[in-house]
Parts: structure tokens; C-alpha cells; sequence
């Protein structure tokens, strides 16, 4: 199966993940908690979230594979802590250049194919600092989901704690109650994590 083309589908403007907002679960944990320091969005699409966190960080980088949506994020007014990069997250040169002290994604690991899952866990390790954080929202799928074709790929609570625990230190996994609208209570879950020691 051929890998979808992100590019392509913004400037078709087939986009339905985008929200034109914030993400939810992200205001919720916010709200909660405290997150400072270097902030790295993956897929960061239009930059809703990193908007959004350039209010609570010292710095915020917006990443995304598609040219598009870059130019898209940068439309919006830009504040003086966040810039935005299009580049592949999985290019080995980024992870020699800078570190992180979070890392934020909503839904990106459901969005690649299911063979990059290890060297996206691989790759964030690198991205963060020592005792950096990832902070993720993914689709989970309940006990009555049966596989279909993605993007994007749901998984199991179960799986996602065994998969990032082999490389970091679960901290935190909950079902929000702050979602999209299209988004029922209880498909998605919040994992905060720490990398562990190297």
C-alpha cells in the first residue's frame, strides 16, 4: 500500500483532522500541568497547538512533513518563541542538531504506517533532552475494533503502554474528557512519558 501523500492531501485541502483549534486534550492537561522549557509539535499541521503552547513555553518548534501546511501555519501571526520547520521528523540530521525538553504530538503516531512505529520511538528518544518529555494523544481502540486500513491506526491502551515502556517511563495514561466534538469519549488516550536514563 502506497504511503498517503500529507502534502498532497492540504493542498487538496482534504484535511479532516484539522480542527481549526486547539486540540482539547491539550488545553486539559495544560490546565493541569505544567510544561516549560523547549517544546518540539510534531506534524504540527496549520500550528494550532503550538500557538497554544507558545503561551506556557520558553520556546515552540512546529514540525510537518508537508510543505503546505508549514506555509499555512505561518499565515498566522507569529509570536517571538516559535518558529516552524519542514522537515521529515524521521531525517536523522535533526536528531544530532537540537534537543527538546518536551515533545508534543496529537495523533501523529496513528497517522504513519505501522512499520516506522519503532524508529519514531527510537527517534524521539534522541529529540529529547535527559529526562526529556513526550506528551502524546492517540487514537485507542476498544475492545470491539477490528483493524482496517489508515491512516489512522488505532491501537490499544495495553499495546501503547508496552511499546513506549520499553524505552521510557510512563507517567501518566488517561482518557481525556475534553475531546472534539466528532471524537467520543473514550477514543483517545493522553500518555505522558519520560525518557529514560541513556
Amino acid at each position: 500500500m502506497k504511503a498517503k501523500d500529507w502534502d498532497q492531501a492540504y493542498r487538496d485541502g482534504d484535511t479532516p483532522w484539522n480542527k481549526g483549534k486547539t486540540a482539547p486534550p491539550l488545553m486539559e492537561w495544560v490546565n493541569q500541568n505544567d510544561i516549560d522549557g523547549e517544546v518540539l509539535v510534531l506534524g504540527c499541521g496549520e500550528g494550532h497547538d503550538v500557538r497554544f503552547l507558545a503561551n506556557h513555553c520558553k520556546s515552540v518548534t512546529g514540525m510537518d512533513i508537508s510543505e503546505t501546511a508549514i506555509g499555512l501555519a505561518k499565515n498566522h501571526s507569529i509570536l517571538n518563541n516559535v518558529q516552524y520547520i519542514w522537515q521529515d521528523c524521521f531525517d536523522e540530521s535533526i536528531s544530532s542538531a537540537v534537543r527538546y525538553d518536551w515533545i508534543f504530538e496529537h495523533t501523529f503516531f496513528c497517522a504513519i504506517e505501522p512499520c516506522l512505529r519503532n524508529a519514531y520511538r527510537d527517534q524521539v528518544g534522541k529529540l529529547l533532552k535527559p529526562n526529556g518529555h513526550l506528551l502524546g494523544v492517540f487514537f485507542i481502540a476498544d475492545e470491539y475494533y477490528e483493524l482496517v486500513q489508515g491512516p489512522p491506526y488505532k491501537v490499544s491502551k495495553n499495546y501503547l503502554l508496552e511499546f513506549f515502556g520499553e524505552k521510557f517511563e510512563i507517567i501518566e495514561a488517561y482518557v481525556p474528557n475534553k475531546t472534539y466534538a466528532c471524537r467520543p469519549y473514550g477514543s483517545e488516550l493522553v500518555l505522558t512519558m519520560k525518557v529514560q536514563s541513556r
